[in-house]
């Protein structure tokens, strides 16, 4: 079961196009139900529990402060996160036309 430093780079950037999902709906006042989009971000996982994807996305809203964006508002930030979650959040953050222009 992937956890920390372990999940897979393909796992961190599932988890990111989530997030990033989720915040566009955010910024440009849709409704959205964050138990559907983990579960269905769970399927792309290797064996992580709901606990761990949750978590997860705090430490994405993390980075996405440490970025200068704003962060899905039920995900608070917790103070450490991976490296690789940065890198990955950073690169899809550019081509995220939807979400520049929601933001």
């Amino acid at each position: 079961m992937p956890t920390g430093e372990n999940w897979t780079r393909v796992e961190v950037e599932a988890c990111v196009v989530a997030c990033l999902q989720m915040l566009t709906l955010q910024l440009n006042g849709q409704r959205f139900t964050k138990t559907i989009r983990i579960h269905d971000t769970l399927r792309r996982l290797n064996g992580s529990s709901k606990a761990s994807a949750e978590y997860k996305f705090r430490n994405i809203s993390a980075v996405m402060d440490e970025l200068g964006w704003p962060a899905v508002t039920s995900y608070k930030s917790p103070p450490n996160y991976p490296y690789l979650l940065l890198e990955v959040a950073g690169s899809q953050l550019q081509p995220n036309a939807a979400l520049q222009d929601a933001a």
